[in-house]
């Protein structure tokens, strides 16, 4: 992370094409990896650790409604696998805001609603439903007067959610239910992404 952001002070005040002036649109698509992610679970003082390494897809859009001020919404998928196996796959939706500073560095943030299905290595599932506060920082590069390479650095935390659980009973019926009281689980994502934009 350090050496993001040396890399990213390395380039401000250059490449200066950007006039992030009100009314300016652009959309983004972005890969993220790299990521570092923690997950902790409790279930009746049974505290449970999960970390991993993500990668996933954004596809953002944003106008500015005035000058290096814009509004955001990005649609973001993530697949994983982790460490003890299972999988985990994620839909996301994210509405925020993004503020230039100076030159082209820019910092953001904004609420995340994240749809995610756990899946273990015995074909149990748990479907987590996680209200996140969204937060990243990083460049607009320009390799063009309207195409642009943006790195960044991000980072989320979970303030709300709820977990529902699919199991098999006798191989009969399939039933969902609610978490009960006990279960809760703690969400905190950081990471590195790259994007490129198009703005118009």
């Amino acid at each position: 992370m350090f050496l993001a952001m040396l890399l990213i002070y390395a380039f401000s005040g250059s490449n200066a094409f950007a006039q992030f002036e009100e009314g300016t649109r652009f959309i983004n698509a972005q890969l993220t990896g790299l990521d570092i992610a923690k997950w902790e679970f409790s279930m009746e003082g049974d505290d449970h650790t999960s970390e991993f390494t993500q990668f996933g897809l954004n596809l953002a859009g944003g106008q500015y409604f005035q000058d290096d001020m814009a509004a955001v919404l990005t649609f973001g998928y993530l697949s994983v696998s982790p460490d003890e196996g299972g999988s985990l796959s994620a839909l996301s939706l994210t509405a925020g805001v993004r503020r230039h500073f100076g030159s082209n560095f820019f910092i953001g943030g904004g609420l995340s609603l994240n749809s995610i299905k756990l899946e273990d290595d015995f074909g149990s599932t748990n479907d987590l439903k996680a209200y996140l506060i969204a937060l990243d920082a990083g460049y607009t590069y320009f390799l063009s007067e309207r195409v642009a390479i943006e790195p960044g650095i991000n980072y989320a935390y979970k303030f709300a959610g709820e977990i529902s659980a699919d199991y098999d009973e006798s191989d009969i019926w399939l039933k969902t239910e609610p978490a009960s009281d006990g279960v809760d689980f703690d969400l905190t994502r950081m990471g590195f992404s790259v994007g490129i934009s198009y703005y118009f």
